[in-house]
């Protein structure tokens, strides 16, 4: 779908859609990365009350264990990355209901980079923040009752030290800033094609229709992929309170944290093609 996706934005893109084909460029480009990353970690996140901890016993280990490190953290900044690029499409798509005219190349390039540079610092209080992984190994120990074989483990002990925090409340408060900007505008999006549906021929008022309506299983309404994303997040964010309350631990919790978070990301070239 990326690669269908990237042939179509070199050659087929109309001039004008020139600049949202940034956007969906950037989105296309997000999601192949997370894809490749993904296969390369084969992550899992193991959290208890005391640690945070990452795991991959993926094609990564073949290198170095700061190899996997540093991929890791690229794979957390590809689901940042992901929310600002929706965050983005949308406000893009009310400029234009709105008629504001083109936000232009370079403004929507800034926006862009600018939203991926914020997450720069976390990359460095990242890394200083790392605990030993024999720490890591012995708590792992204590809940499976073996070591983790053929796993890298690495991540934080909970001392709630100013790196650790910063390094834990990143990943939590910008979707919650981002979030609640996707829910308002969406709605706002949807108020201004409703009003503006009389004025419509009726090929136009047929796609705004598709766009809002859903209309069968396989023509899913874009918005609200959108809209949905906050509850896929909030799900991952619950099954990490039973992890962490150690009601449960399974290599299946462990794994599907990462797969909620990024099946319905994955479908955001489709969205924003759309």
């Amino acid at each position: 779908i990326n690669a269908a996706v990237l042939l179509v934005i070199a050659l087929r893109t109309p001039r004008s859609l020139k600049d949202y084909s940034i956007i969906l460029l950037y989105t296309t480009l997000n999601d192949l990365s997370a894809m490749l990353l993904h296969l390369s970690l084969n992550p899992r996140l193991f959290v208890t009350d005391s640690v945070i901890a990452h795991m991959t016993n993926g094609a990564c280990q073949t290198v170095s264990q700061l190899c996997c490190q540093i991929l890791f953290e690229l794979f957390h900044y590809t689901f940042m990355n992901a929310i600002s690029l929706i965050g983005i499409s949308i406000w893009y798509r009310k400029r234009t209901l709105h008629r504001k005219g083109s936000a232009g190349w370079c403004k929507l390039q800034f926006l862009i980079i600018a939203s991926f540079a914020v997450h720069l610092p976390h990359m460095v209080v990242y890394f200083t923040a790392m605990a030993p992984s024999e720490q890591l190994a012995s708590v792992f120990a204590k809940i499976y009752g073996h070591d983790p074989d053929d796993y890298l483990i690495f991540g934080f002990i909970l001392d709630y030290s100013p790196s650790v925090l910063y390094t834990i409340f990143h990943f939590l408060i910008f979707p919650s800033i981002v979030y609640p900007y996707i829910f308002f505008t969406r709605r706002a999006v949807l108020a201004a094609l409703a009003a503006r549906e009389n004025m419509m021929s009726s090929k136009t008022r047929e796609t705004h229709h598709s766009f809002i309506l859903v209309s069968c299983v396989t023509t899913p309404n874009v918005l609200s992929i959108h809209a949905v994303m906050p509850s896929c997040t909030l799900f991952g964010y619950i099954l990490l309170f039973f992890q962490m309350t150690n009601y449960y631990h399974s290599i299946e919790v462990e794994t599907i944290i990462y797969t909620d978070d990024s099946t319905v990301r994955r479908m955001e070239p489709i969205g924003c093609y759309y």
